[in-house]
């Protein structure tokens, strides 16, 4: 089951057709491959109007602050920070991860894709999201956990503790938003590959490496084949272990962490099978090979 959303693979990009340009870093790659900034806050948008602006309590309450843990290079609170510069919104970001050169890569692109006018609106936090330090900055309206990072939690007592402190980073009334991939092929020990025409045409490799039933622990890898300005194979660019988590364990671990009104959001499908980048909430799910959906917890007032 390979860490992309659905509609991700529908933005490949144009393949580039100048000399001499050097091979993309990995982080480009990752980017390119997995992330999909639009759909996620398109999601956030739909599930906000939902959950907040059409109650009694949060009518006319506008989204401004998120938090994005593991934020990696912080691509998604860019894109959040330079949305409200369009809409004329004064929008803030906190993106946090543990990684000192992810946060480096993420300065890099806030110097670069940020006016130096709306920079202060993007905060980069180099820390554990478990860190205590992150509780003294201000509350935001939602936080985000994206692309199954937390399951770098391995043990029940870590994922409450991670869950329980990020409900204490919320305002009364906010979201806590995170993704989950599930179906009888994310126990299975496979590789998926998937083409894509950017940066002259590569193909990206999910490779889930190993699998042990009795513990859970799982090892997954993403690799990458460069097709210009040579052929290159780059193996183990990045590499998760993990713990393989049910769907109903985390939905109980949110409970237990206090979150309000936890439900599971699944994408509608058009005749075709096609993602329609509309979710719904749903009390079930098909017994697929693989799916993706969304966890939703609240903060009460």
């Amino acid at each position: 089951m390979a860490n992309v959303k659905s509609n991700a693979a529908r933005k490949n990009g144009k393949s580039s057709r100048r000399k001499g340009v050097k091979p993309p870093h990995v982080n480009e790659l990752y980017e390119a491959s997995v992330q999909e900034p639009e759909a996620e806050f398109d999601f956030l948008a739909q599930v906000w109007k939902e959950r907040v602006t059409r109650t009694p309590a949060g009518k006319g309450r506008t989204l401004l602050s998120v938090r994005e843990d593991f934020a990696a290079t912080a691509l998604n609170s860019a894109f959040w920070v330079n949305s409200g510069v369009k809409a004329k919104q004064e929008r803030r970001a906190i993106a946090v991860d543990f990684d000192p050169s992810m946060i480096r890569d993420g300065h890099a692109r806030a110097a670069r894709s940020i006016a130096e006018s709306h920079r202060e609106r993007l905060t980069l936090v180099e820390a554990d999201v478990r860190d205590e330090k992150l509780l003294k900055l201000p509350k935001v309206d939602a936080v985000l956990a994206l692309n199954f990072s937390y399951w770098v939690f391995h043990t029940r007592k870590d994922m409450l503790d991670y869950f329980a402190k990020v409900r204490r980073a919320i305002k009364p009334g906010g979201l806590f938003v995170l993704d989950f991939f599930g179906g009888s092929d994310a126990h299975r020990e496979i590789q998926e590959r998937r083409r894509y025409r950017r940066f002259g045409g590569y193909t990206y490799v999910w490779d889930q490496e190993s699998y042990n039933p009795v513990s859970g622990a799982y090892v997954c890898k993403i690799h990458f084949e460069l097709k210009k300005p040579r052929k290159k194979w780059i193996g183990d660019a990045f590499t998760y272990h993990w713990r393989l988590w049910g769907l109903a364990e985390l939905l109980e671990i949110l409970r237990d962490a206090g979150f309000e009104d936890v439900a599971v959001y699944s994408e509608k499908e058009d005749r075709k099978g096609e993602g329609t980048g509309f979710y719904r909430r749903v009390t079930t799910l098909p017994a697929d090979r693989s799916y993706l959906c969304y966890l939703v917890g609240g903060v009460g007032r």
